[in-house]
């Protein structure tokens, strides 16, 4: 309850008890990063007692990004702890230093050279609106982006049963196995990642664990012990492995941190294409310490990333092979195309003449390529000849309502560019629909932010309508 009223106040800044506190409190900053100051009230107390809740949970979306601090704020928001992993510290502080105004979207050159390959992907993924927009925080435990009792409580239960069940039986771990076993990669790639997250690679430290004499020393370097963080994420040698791949990852410095906790995070926070990507670098590092150990055979850096890719695209090839056999044998495109027209026959509507000066502008979205966006438009006159059609490729993250809500965004640009301004509007989305004709859009969430600009221009239109249209 504390934790809502804190909530309140960030969201409602202008009323009048938010006012009082703070001009006693925080007069120069946020609610959320406000001390517990000096003689406070009880009642000041007890909410003060409860910000860490919002702190943990909350994540901001971006506007304009002139109140977001890249290092310290949560800012993206499919990142395990709404951070990035590895930030330059001589980059710009602030996220608007990293958006550039014409066209208002993010600077790509300038993300790639200060943040890793996996973060720079995740950033410009995120939706860019329009540069009048402010920075907004957002729930993330909520599907509308808002803080409520019940969704606070969730969160907690969850945070409090991650934290306390031992990681062989807890939900965190099964999501973990699930992950890795439907990862579209080389069988022995997994097992080698099952072995590693299990401590069961027969790395030399674990044989004289298990007491087998062999010599402590990596078979590489000879300067650590072979441990499974020092042969995949400390050797010298095999950090120019991780760098020189497609991922061009610097391994993290932190001596406290283990290879499986890394490993971890891959999985359970990343794109699956990444952690394939991760499963075939550590595959072919293992099988060059194989080679070390057992040919005396020292395997040059570029011939272990030679093999990671030649690995993958025989793997891919060889299931590409196997689908375009399995479709000759079945052969259903006799039946399906029967059904089809049997379906499509039976659902067709007549097209429906629209009222004179006005259009019909039909959006729609696809996520078949992960990390992106398919959009398309087509904008039709009242005797239904085609007046324009456009599509777009952008990055985005994986949501569906968001894709379609982004798709009737850009629809609605192109025919305010192209001057129409009698437009009937329609998407196959219903969930978008329905919320343009609510009367509240309650919704903090990126979802939201798109859903408001599109009522912003719908009232620059002299009609605009919208329709949901069956697929």
């Amino acid at each position: 309850m504390f934790a809502k009223q804190i909530w309140r106040m960030h969201t409602h800044p202008h009323s009048l008890l938010v006012k009082c506190y703070k001009a006693k409190y925080f007069p120069n900053c946020d609610v959320l990063k406000a001390p517990i100051g000096y003689s406070p009230s009880y009642a000041w107390m007890s909410m003060q007692s409860s910000t860490w809740i919002l702190n943990k949970g909350c994540c901001w979306r971006i506007g304009d990004g002139t109140q977001i601090n890249i290092n310290t704020d949560n800012w993206l928001p499919h990142n395990n702890g709404f951070k990035p992993i590895y930030y330059n510290p001589n980059g710009p502080p602030l996220v608007k230093d990293l958006l550039i105004d014409i066209p208002y979207d993010w600077n790509h050159n300038l993300i790639q050279e200060h943040f890793l390959l996996m973060d720079s992907l995740q950033i410009l993924q995120l939706p860019i609106i329009h540069p009048s927009k402010s920075d907004a925080l957002m729930w993330m435990y909520d599907l509308s982006g808002c803080y409520t009792v019940k969704s606070g409580y969730s969160a907690i239960q969850t945070w409090k049963s991650t934290n306390n069940k031992d990681p062989s039986s807890s939900s965190v771990n099964h999501t973990l196995w699930q992950k890795l076993w439907n990862l579209n990669t080389i069988p022995r790639h997994k097992t080698l990642l099952l072995r590693i997250l299990n401590n069961s690679l027969p790395v030399r430290a674990n044989l004289l664990r298990r007491g087998v004499q062999c010599p402590i020393f990596c078979p590489r370097c000879n300067i650590k012990g072979e441990t499974t963080s020092n042969l995949f994420m400390r050797c010298a040698h095999l950090e120019r492995v991780w760098f020189g791949s497609q991922l061009t990852v610097h391994m993290p410095n932190n001596q406290n941190q283990h290879f499986t906790e890394w490993l971890t995070y891959i999985i359970l926070n990343k794109d699956s294409n990444i952690a394939i990507q991760v499963g075939a670098i550590t595959y072919s590092l293992w099988h060059a310490r194989n080679q070390v150990v057992y040919e005396d055979l020292l395997v040059p850096e570029v011939t272990i990333i030679q093999r990671v890719v030649s690995s993958l695209l025989a793997y891919l090839h060889a299931n590409s092979k196997c689908h375009e056999e399995a479709s000759r044998s079945t052969n259903p495109s006799v039946s399906s195309s029967t059904t089809h027209n049997r379906i499509s026959a039976s659902t067709r509507k007549r097209w429906m003449r629209l009222e004179p000066g006005f259009v019909k502008a039909n959006s729609d979205a696809n996520l078949q390529v992960s990390g992106k966006w398919g959009l398309s438009c087509i904008i039709r006159d009242e005797e239904g000849k085609l007046k324009v059609s456009s599509t777009w490729c952008r990055h985005g993250f994986d949501c569906v309502r968001t894709t379609e809500a982004y798709a009737l965004y850009a629809s609605m640009i192109l025919t305010v560019v192209r001057g129409f301004r009698k437009v009937i509007f329609e998407s196959d989305c219903k969930i978008v629909i329905n919320k343009l004709r609510s009367i509240h859009l309650d919704d903090r969430t990126y979802f939201g932010s798109i859903l408001s600009e599109i009522r912003k221009i719908s009232g620059q239109l002299d009609s605009c309508v919208f329709h949901f249209t069956h697929r």
